[in-house]
């Protein structure tokens, strides 16, 4: 009976001990951050070419219509040469000359392509945007960007219809599921 009375006493001893130290964990942590200035945020970097893609689309654009996509690149490099390459889903027209255009890297420069665009329907579509940075030293870097147009009365059924293209769309909205193949070698 007092080995179980002892064994008892062991685990609160055990349990209160710990629950001290984490508690002494917390609260060192606490002062340390309410001390500290460091404002900066982390943010996961995607591999690949060190560029930023973005876009500025043509507002209430209506089918049949011409519109201007400015897509705007900003980089971190000193050299080479930056390839952009553009690529319009089913329905989407690029109506400029050439879907390709090269810029050089000189620092911290930004770059500007305007593209004209058109469709006959109205519709959520996608202008698919590949950039290719070729280096002086090193291999090609990659990165892709997708610029979301707008034409016509886009309604909430009409972004829900343009999402059942790559798969069924659940009842609650809320997922989306695609069919899958995986070959294991």
């Amino acid at each position: 009976m007092k080995t179980l009375q002892a064994s008892k006493a062991l685990r609160s001893a055990v349990l209160l001990g710990s629950g001290a130290f984490l508690l002494g964990c917390v609260s060192s942590h606490d002062s340390h951050t309410a001390t500290t200035s460091d404002t900066s945020v982390n943010k996961t970097v995607k591999p690949g070419a060190a560029i930023t893609l973005s876009h500025e689309g043509p507002k209430d654009l209506r089918p049949g219509q011409y519109g201007v996509v400015t897509v705007k690149v900003t980089d971190s490099y000193e050299a080479g040469t930056l390839v952009l390459t553009a690529q319009p889903e089913e329905g989407l027209r690029l109506v400029t000359e050439t879907a390709e255009t090269t810029f050089p890297f000189s620092g911290d420069d930004a770059h500007e392509w305007e593209l004209d665009v058109t469709s006959e329907t109205s519709g959520v579509y996608y202008l698919n945007i590949f950039a290719t940075a070729k280096l002086p030293e090193g291999p090609e870097m990659m990165r892709s960007y997708a610029a979301r147009i707008l034409i016509g009365d886009v309604t909430e059924a009409d972004i829900q219809n343009s999402m059942k293209k790559n798969g069924s769309l659940s009842e609650d909205g809320k997922t989306i599921s695609m069919e899958a193949e995986e070959t294991i070698q």
